[in-house]
């Protein structure tokens, strides 16, 4: 269920899709501990190159490079329109983001070729030390047409980011779903607070990523670097949308899952729990908070007290707006769904019970009867939302004195200081802005732990 514009724009774009295990850059390589048996190299053996002269050639060509972190060398064959969007660096970062983290690449299976229209499209799985990769790729001409990848974790493993910023990635099961999982926590035997990061609506990875921007990655190490603990975890409807199916309801997109992943931070040294929402995780986030009496504060970003329908209706009419009318029909509809008219219709890419689950949450009375402190920001240069969003919660809490309101210009839905209506800003790799990451810690940090 992806109404955001943006994204379903890029979908029809290119099929290059985002890691949903990425690293930040740093100066140095993280340092990598597993819980596996460590690989051993052999004998590295000396093996002469040759230039591919078929795509089948060029596909194995991908794969040596990759193992021997060599992707730079891939980059003069990305067809004009993918080096057009993606730079060398944004090019090469699709490649080292994964084995960063995996380790060595060690095997490739399950390797299937299909053509069309003059396009070889490969699939493959890649065994890596830690993770497993799907790989799907589609060369043209001896040229990278596209290029996809997502991973699985197999085993827990630790990043060191230095300055006792640890990053634990395991797999977090939940009924029956195994979702990939990382706690980044300030390794000193102290206990520290931590927040919860819930991604906005869609099939979200635990980075929230779009494109090549990973925000939440970059807010889990910016609020490490600040003594704040945090956990991001993989919606399940993003590796199990077929298992899910069309009938899923709020409940099995959020709630479930996100209340479990409260009891694991509950389970650590921690000294307070916070709840960070993006955009609809921002309504999941008072919901989740209403029905607890354990959570210290929350953090709603770029999110809306508006229902989810009429925010998807001004985002298709701005696009569309010759067929507002039937937009707006779909919006009416999709508010009036209830467990006693559920029809199987969708609307907005969700079925009638997923809307019907949705209905049933009431964000300003979650606010006004939670019992802590909120944050809440938005935009002037969120694309996605719009001056109704922020009057309203204007309109509602101001004066309120468990409610900061903040505004902020430049930054956009997703946190970045990008230009969201250049599509091609999404496949640049951006700098998180450390105003964001010194308001989430300052809010968290100055509350009674």
């Amino acid at each position: 269920m992806k109404i955001n514009i943006i994204i379903l724009a890029l979908i029809c774009l290119l099929a290059l899709s985002s890691c949903n295990a990425d690293t930040p850059p740093t100066e140095t390589e993280p340092s990598i501990t597993t819980t596996a048996a460590e690989s051993t190299s052999p004998t590295t053996t000396v093996v002469e190159e040759h230039t591919p002269a078929t795509n089948d050639e060029l596909f194995e060509y991908v794969i040596s490079k990759w193992k021997q972190n060599k992707a730079a060398e891939l980059y003069e064959y990305a067809a004009p329109e993918l080096s057009v969007l993606l730079r060398e660096a944004d090019f090469v970062y699709l490649f080292d983001s994964v084995s960063n983290i995996g380790g060595t690449l060690n095997a490739v299976s399950d390797k299937r070729v299909s053509a069309s229209d003059g396009i070889t499209s490969y699939t493959a799985v890649l065994e890596f030390d830690n993770i497993t990769t799907e790989l799907s790729i589609a060369l043209k001409d001896l040229q990278i047409c596209s290029f996809t990848r997502n991973v699985h974790f197999k085993n827990t493993f630790e990043l060191d980011h230095g300055n006792g910023i640890i990053e634990k990635y395991f797999v977090f099961e939940n009924d029956g779903y195994k979702l990939n999982a990382v706690y980044t926590y300030v390794n000193d035997g102290q206990a520290h607070p931590a927040a919860l990061l819930i991604s906005g609506s869609g099939p979200s990875d635990y980075n929230s990523t779009v494109g090549l921007l990973t925000p939440f990655e970059d807010i889990a190490i910016g609020l490490a670097r600040n003594g704040i603990n945090s956990l991001r975890v993989d919606k399940r409807t993003f590796n199990y949308s077929s298992e899910t199916g069309d009938d899923i309801v709020i409940e099995q997109e959020y709630l479930d899952d996100y209340t479990a992943d409260i009891d694991f931070l509950k389970s650590q040294n921690i000294s307070g729990l916070y709840l960070l929402g993006h955009s609809l995780g921002g309504q999941i986030a008072a919901e989740l908070a209403a029905n607890r009496t354990d959570i210290d504060g929350l953090i709603l970003f770029n999110s809306s007290l508006r229902h989810l329908a009429d925010i998807a209706c001004d985002q298709y009419s701005v696009i569309d707006p010759a067929n507002k009318s039937t937009y707006k029909a779909y919006a009416d509809a999709a508010k009036s769904a209830s467990e006693d008219n559920i029809k199987g219709y969708y609307y907005y890419g969700a079925g009638d019970a997923y809307w019907a689950s949705y209905n049933r949450i009431d964000t300003v009375k979650n606010i006004t009867d939670v019992n802590t402190n909120l944050l809440i920001i938005n935009s002037t240069f969120d694309n996605q939302l719009f001056d109704e969003d922020i009057d309203l919660w204007k309109s509602h809490f101001s004066g309120d004195p468990k409610v900061t309101l903040r505004v902020l210009d430049g930054i956009s839905h997703f946190g970045y200081k990008i230009d969201t209506a250049d599509l091609s800003a999404l496949y640049k790799r951006s700098t998180f802005p450390d105003e964001l990451i010194s308001d989430f810690s300052s809010f968290i940090n100055a509350a009674p732990q």
